[in-house]
């Protein structure tokens, strides 16, 4: 187990960890606003004397949405987190439903100073306690799309699609703070959020993004390829230095280094540095993977020629036991009944013949038995994978003459048969190979559910090799059973060196 737990960790499981603790982020953020009301730390509920304080019904907010975060994240959830991940959003959705019903209906409700006196307004437009309304209305939107029922029925492009404008629309909110604009269009930015609900909300966003990293639009950003590298290493970048340049700019305006339209002019300028950029990284990455993209289809055409030469040897094999062995049988046969018409009298003769031709006929059963044995084994279809991998284990130790192993803590497996065929020719694959490469004694199989994966893995004791050498080499066996573990989405893994054995490792994420 040590080994799996050492092995790489995918990208989106970087992006679900990240989104873990920006929940957990924003959580104590809220938390920490909150011991701040109740014990009056002006840093802990506005930072700065200057700054307007985070209202406590926006930090108990901040509070539940990062906790719902960090469940929506949990993989096995028991009673409790099942409990809290229905009513959390409940909470999340009421709070910012009727805080923004009274400013669109001009009532009290009575909650924005039901645990907390706010001593003095924010702003003469916002009551005493009051969250700001575009904060109501993002709480409440949160809290709307974690609703159990509206989570399991709403688009995940359509979910995805509302964070990604609110972050938008945050970011822009951030800048101002930066920037020191807090008045854009005539409209006060300030008074739509504070400081830290700014930092907050944008933490929020993304962990609640990053939460689903393999769909839907995020299953670009997550991936390993070229876009999704792009989009990683450029647009954080591409923010920071606008936002840098802004700052400058404005700074060097208000001290009378320079005028408004040279700081324009130094921003375009920027900008057209940073989209330079990058048009040559795109292109130049574009390029490395053409060859890559080259060298992937050579060896796919290498795979698809393998396919057709070892369905070929197959067939020439069946074939050669069918002649070989059904067919000297069935010979046989053929001729101990010709052979009876001519028995007359002879009844030791006849006894005789009878147990030959029993004999032959047993031995047919067992030939077509292990013929067809070999080519699907009928106890995949009758007791399962694991069944199959221990009695496949047990068949190779015996063929070779090797102790062969077979470890599982798993009772029950159920998998698409797709999933169940494609593990087990893997599996026997990679015995095939030891047997005819490894010269190994002892080879130990294991089979493990660890964090939502399926892992097998294969260890012999054999004479191993040179993985950078074999990596030269057209190893089609290798690229075959990588292909059938990515058609399900996993990862295999090989590792040796030259006289310490083989150790395969195949991981293949539970399908859902």
């Amino acid at each position: 187990m040590a080994g799996i737990k050492n092995k790489a960790i995918s990208l989106p499981e970087q992006f679900k960890r990240l989104s873990v603790i920006l929940g957990f982020v924003v959580a104590l953020i809220g938390f920490l606003v909150i011991i701040g009301w109740i014990w009056d730390v002006t840093l802990l509920k506005s930072i700065s004397t200057h700054w307007i304080s985070m209202k406590a019904n926006a930090a108990i907010s901040f509070l539940l949405a990062g906790t719902t975060v960090i469940l929506i994240n949990q993989e096995n959830k028991n009673t409790y987190s099942r409990w809290l991940v229905t009513i959390l959003p409940v909470l999340i959705f009421l709070i910012g439903g009727v805080t923004l019903s009274e400013y669109i209906f001009r009532f009290n409700a009575g909650i924005d100073e039901l645990f907390f006196k706010d001593p003095v307004a924010g702003f003469p437009q916002v009551p005493p306690g009051r969250q700001s309304p575009t904060s109501a209305a993002y709480f409440m939107l949160f809290g709307f799309c974690y609703l159990p029922v509206i989570y399991e029925r709403i688009k995940l492009s359509l979910f995805q699609l509302i964070h990604i404008v609110a972050g938008i629309f945050v970011l822009v909110s951030g800048m101002s703070y930066v920037l020191g604009l807090y008045v854009i269009a005539g409209v006060s930015l300030n008074f739509i959020f504070v400081i830290h609900s700014t930092i907050c909300f944008l933490l929020l966003i993304i962990a609640v993004l990053f939460s689903e990293p393999e769909k839907q639009y995020m299953k670009l950003v997550s991936s390993s390829t070229i876009g999704g590298k792009i989009i990683r290493t450029t647009l954080p970048v591409f923010i920071f230095v606008f936002i840098l340049i802004g700052w400058l700019g404005l700074r060097g305006e208000q001290v009378g280094l320079f005028n408004k339209a040279f700081s324009v002019s130094l921003l375009i300028i920027v900008m057209i540095i940073i989209f330079g950029f990058l048009l040559i990284y795109g292109a130049t990455a574009l390029a490395n993977s053409e060859g890559q993209i080259k060298s992937y289809n050579e060896k796919l055409r290498q795979l698809a020629a393998n396919l057709q030469n070892i369905r070929e040897e197959e067939r020439k094999r069946i074939s050669r036991e069918i002649h070989d062995e059904l067919g000297q049988r069935l010979t046989f046969l053929k001729m101990e009944v010709s052979r009876l018409k001519k028995i007359k009298e002879d009844e030791k003769n006849l006894d005789e013949s009878i147990g030959e031709m029993l004999t032959q006929i047993d031995g047919c059963i067992k030939s077509s038995r292990r013929i067809a044995t070999d080519l699907r084994p009928s106890i995949i279809d009758d007791l399962g994978l694991i069944a199959a991998l221990e009695w496949q284990a047990e068949e190779f130790g015996k063929r070779i003459n090797l102790k062969s192993e077979f470890k599982t803590d798993i009772d029950t497996l159920a998998l698409p048969p797709d999933f169940t065929i494609g593990i087990f020719r893997i599996f026997q694959e990679s015995l095939t190979n030891v047997a005819r490469h490894a010269n190994a004694t002892i080879v130990t199989s294991t089979l493990y559910l660890y964090n939502g994966e399926l892992i097998l893995s294969i260890t012999d004791n054999g004479k191993g090799f040179n993985m950078e050498a074999i990596g030269a080499k057209k190893t089609l066996g290798l690229i075959g059973m990588k292909e059938r573990t990515l058609l399900m989405k996993g990862s295999y893994d090989i590792s040796s060196s030259l006289g310490k054995g083989t150790d395969i490792r195949v991981t293949i994420p539970m399908p859902i």
